[in-house]
């Protein structure tokens, strides 16, 4: 598999040299194979891409999974990341703040990078109350140009000016000024923005419109994310009282890492998920348990709990797999039977 990899990466830094190469994200991931971009791939990804060169247009971590990158050749370390305009002034940007741990993008939430309807000024107010209700929208960007965004008209700002105007209302009177966000920004520092004004528009890295997030993008992201981080929660919760009811506590002790000196351990409370996890990996350990369990098995699914946590607590850019969701809580009720 190293191998295969290796030698991808040569063609690309050879062919890059000419051309950029475009793909979806999703599809470049895959060479490694993985079909997420979880903190241990998206890691491994970013340091095989320096160590020939390259980067992507923009940075693979961001915006939607099936959203089109270019891989190019990295120059960012010859000034061409100081230009105001150019192919790769955001990529240093953007892996330093790729390194942030728990930073959530607005390019997280698929509507920012999904094709929108738009009107320009010059639309009659029945073509865009006709949009609206086609595609079900509570708002539609009005546009001169690409770069060109002159505001927005919504259900609510038509019904505003109709009660000052009445039929002799144009479209030009309901137009309101509308807040534009970028794809790489933090989305969480924006959400009071948003519940407040109703949505945000985003733009892309060549400053085009690249989507929107409504309050019903933000209430369907975070619901999307929330069942994985409560899984997770009960997951942790019932592992914990597995540990503090079969384990001493010089157990705790050992199993935690050392190096940090300040460090109290007293119970399951003071471990991570990895040092709880590896208390049960010694053959010796089972013997407390009396268990009819196969400990292959169980090991198992505790790694595998593992290595969906941290992507769940890493703010993983893409959704969690049904198929990993079902296992976890598979784990969850075993756990609960064995914590009685």
């Amino acid at each position: 598999m190293r191998e295969d990899i290796e030698e991808v990466l040569k063609n690309w830094a050879e062919s890059a040299k000419q051309t950029p190469i475009k793909m979806s994200t999703r599809r470049f991931i895959t060479h490694w194979g993985s079909q997420r971009r979880g903190a241990q791939v998206t890691q491994r990804i970013g340091e095989d891409l320096k160590s020939y060169g390259l980067t992507t247009d923009p940075w693979f971590e961001y915006g939607w999974i099936d959203d089109e990158v270019s891989i190019v050749i990295d120059e960012s370390d010859d000034g061409e990341n100081d230009r105001v305009e150019g192919p790769h002034e955001f990529q240093e940007t953007n892996r330093i703040a790729s390194t942030v741990a728990g930073a959530l993008r607005v390019g997280q939430v698929p509507s920012a990078s999904a094709d929108l309807v738009s009107i320009t000024p010059s639309s009659s107010l029945a073509e865009a109350q006709s949009l609206m209700m086609r595609h079900d929208f509570s708002q539609l960007p009005v546009l001169s140009g690409d770069r060109d965004i002159r505001g927005m008209i919504s259900w609510e700002s038509l019904a505003q000016f109709r009660m000052h105007r009445g039929a002799t209302m144009a479209l030009s009177d309901c137009i309101t000024p509308v807040s534009t966000v970028e794809l790489t920004d933090d989305l969480l520092p924006l959400v009071p923005q948003i519940i407040r004004d109703g949505y945000v528009l985003v733009l892309a890295r060549n400053r085009t419109l690249s989507g929107i997030v409504t309050t019903a993008d933000l209430s369907e992201a975070f619901s999307s994310m929330a069942g994985p981080f409560l899984l997770v929660g009960e997951c942790e919760r019932y592992l914990r009282v597995v540990v503090d009811r079969y384990f001493e506590t010089s157990a705790l002790v050992a199993a935690a890492r050392p190096g940090n000196a300040d460090r109290t351990v007293k119970s399951s409370a003071n471990l991570t998920f990895g040092e709880l996890a590896r208390l049960f990996e010694p053959v010796e350990s089972w013997s407390r348990f009396n268990w009819e369990i196969d400990r292959s098995v169980f090991l198992a699914a505790l790694e595998e709990a593992r290595v969906l946590r941290n992507e769940v607590m890493h703010f993983s850019t893409d959704a969690i797999d049904q198929s990993s969701l079902y296992e976890l809580a598979n784990l969850v009720r075993w756990l609960k039977i064995l914590s009685h």
